[in-house]
C-alpha cells in the first residue's frame, strides 16, 4: 500500500512525534511505500527504508497566501506519489491544503491532541490548575487573559484561535478519524462537528523479548521524560519529591518554555545536587534511562489524550506513577503497573512514589505486569493491523472530489459574536 503521511513538525519531540517515527518503520517492515510532508523534519529517518519526505516549509501556516503558495506544491507531492490513503496526524494545516488532501486522497485524520477543539492545545486552565470544560469560542481569549490556558499576545491567541475554526470546516470532510484512547474518543465527539465514526486504536510500543531485570534499576532514581511545560506536571512532581524521606534522585529528559521556572523552584527547595536536567535523549540513550529508572513519572495534569512515555516504561519492565486524568488510566492500571494518584494530588503522589522506592518487590512486581501488558495488549503488530483495517477499504472505489479550495468561513456566532 501507497501511504502518504502529512504533519507539521517531524522531530523527536514529544509522545505525537515519537509516535509517528516508529509507525513509520512499523509499516515501512511490512513492506508499505511512505512519503511524508512535513513542515519541517529534525528526525533522523535513517533507519526507514525507501521513505521519502516532501518538505514544505509554511504547511502550518494559515494565511490564505501561504496556502495559494504551496497548494500547487502539494498537489505536485500527491500526483508523483499516487497514494493509495493518506494518514493525516496535524491539526495545524493551512486549510486551502487540507482541501487539496482531502479532495484527491482518501484521508484518515489521527487526533493526538486537543488542538482541533481548543486555541491552546489543552484544555487546561494553568492558573486554577484544573481542566477546562469550555467549549470553544470568543470568549476564550478572556480565559486566556485570566486562566493563561493560551497565549495571551493577541496576534498568538488569534493564531490558535483560526487553527480550530479552519478545523471545524475540514474535519467533516475527512474518511475517518483516529484517537488512542476512550477519553479521546468522548471528547471528539462533543467538539468536534463529524458525522464519521471515530475509531480507538490504542497506541503502541516496541518491546523487549524480555523484560531488563529490574536489580538494574538505579536504587531511588525517578525518571521524568517529556515537554516541559505547565500541563506537563515537572512542578508538581518537584513539590512531591520534596516531600518522599527516601533517598532519591530525579532525572529530567525533555525540555520547554516551563523549563526556567522548573529550574527556579528545584533551586528555592534545595534540590539542585538531586534533580538532573538532561534534556532530550532518545534512541539508545532513552532505553537506558529507561532500564536505569526505578519510578518513571507521568505527573500530567491536563487531561491527558493517551500518555505514550509511561506505556514506553511498561515496555521496559518499570513501574509508573501518575495522576489520574484524560485517557492514563485506560493503560495504567492502579495496584497493578503503578499508582494512581488524584488529579493533582502531590501529597498522594509522594505517597505513591515512596512506596516504589521503598518497597523494590512491590515495583519489580508492578513492573513485570506492566510489561505484560505493554506486550499484548499494546503490540504493534495489533495496531498496525487495525489502521490497515480502516485503511484497506478506502483505497478501492474512491472517487475524486470537489472541495471548495478556499473554505470560506461560515456564517456562525460562538457567545453573541460572528466567528
Amino acid at each position: 500500500m501507497r501511504i502518504l503521511h502529512v504533519t507539521d513538525h517531524f522531530g523527536p519531540v514529544g509522545g505525537a512525534e515519537r509516535y509517528l517515527q516508529l509507525l513509520l518503520e512499523w509499516l515501512a517492515a511490512e513492506g508499505h511505500e511512505q512519503t511524508l510532508a512535513c513542515a519541517d523534519s529534525t528526525a533522523d529517518h535513517s533507519s526507514i527504508s525507501s521513505l521519502r519526505i516532501a518538505t514544505l516549509p509554511g504547511l502550518s501556516d494559515y494565511s490564505s497566501s501561504a496556502g495559494k503558495r504551496l497548494e500547487g506544491r502539494f498537489a505536485q507531492v500527491i500526483e508523483n506519489f499516487e497514494p493509495d490513503v493518506a494518514s493525516l496526524h496535524t491539526a495545524q494545516i493551512n486549510r486551502r491544503l487540507a482541501a487539496v488532501l482531502i479532495e484527491r486522497v482518501p484521508t484518515i485524520f489521527h487526533a493526538h491532541n486537543a488542538a482541533t477543539y481548543c486555541p491552546g492545545h489543552g484544555k487546561y486552565w494553568e492558573k486554577s490548575d484544573s481542566g477546562c470544560d469550555v467549549s470553544y469560542g470568543p470568549g476564550c481569549y478572556r480565559h486566556a487573559l485570566l486562566e493563561r490556558c493560551a497565549d495571551r499576545r493577541p496576534w498568538r491567541f488569534i493564531h490558535g484561535y483560526r487553527r480550530v475554526v479552519h478545523a471545524s470546516e475540514w474535519l467533516p470532510k475527512v474518511d475517518g478519524l483516529v484517537v488512542g484512547s476512550r477519553y479521546m474518543k468522548e471528547a471528539l465527539a462533543q467538539t468536534c462537528p463529524t458525522t464519521r465514526e471515530i475509531h480507538v486504536i490504542r497506541y503502541a510500543v516496541p518491546a523487549p523479548e524480555t523484560p531488563p531485570a529490574y536489580r538494574e534499576a538505579v536504587a531511588g532514581r525517578v525518571l521524568f521524560v517529556g515537554r516541559i511545560t505547565p500541563q506537563k506536571g515537572l512542578l508538581h512532581l518537584i513539590r512531591a519529591l520534596a516531600l518522599v524521606r527516601a533517598p532519591w534522585t530525579l532525572n529530567v529528559n525533555g525540555d520547554g518554555y516551563a523549563m526556567p521556572a522548573a529550574q527556579r523552584l528545584v533551586s528555592a527547595m534545595g534540590l539542585t545536587d538531586r534533580i538532573y536536567f538532561r534534556g532530550w535523549t532518545d534512541g539508545r540513550q532513552l532505553e537506558v534511562d529507561f532500564q536505569d529508572a526505578s519510578v518513571v513519572a507521568v505527573p500530567s495534569v491536563w487531561p491527558e489524550p493517551f500518555g505514550l512515555v509511561g506505556l514506553e516504561a511498561m515496555a521496559w519492565g518499570r513501574p509508573v506513577v501518575a495522576f489520574n486524568v484524560g485517557g492514563i488510566p485506560e493503560w495504567l492500571e492502579d495496584g497493578v503497573c503503578g499508582r494512581l494518584a488524584a488529579p493533582g494530588d502531590v501529597r498522594g503522589l509522594a505517597r505513591a512514589i515512596e512506596e516504589l522506592i521503598v518497597d523494590r518487590a512491590r515495583a519489580e512486581e508492578f513492573g513485570l505486569s506492566g510489561f505484560e501488558t505493554a506486550k499484548t495488549r499494546f503490540s504493534p503488530c495489533g495496531h498496525v493491523r487495525g489502521l490497515l483495517g480502516l485503511y484497506a477499504p478506502l483505497k478501492h472505489g474512491f472517487e475524486p472530489r470537489s472541495t471548495d479550495r478556499s473554505m470560506a468561513l461560515p456564517d456562525r456566532t460562538a457567545g453573541g459574536v460572528q466567528t
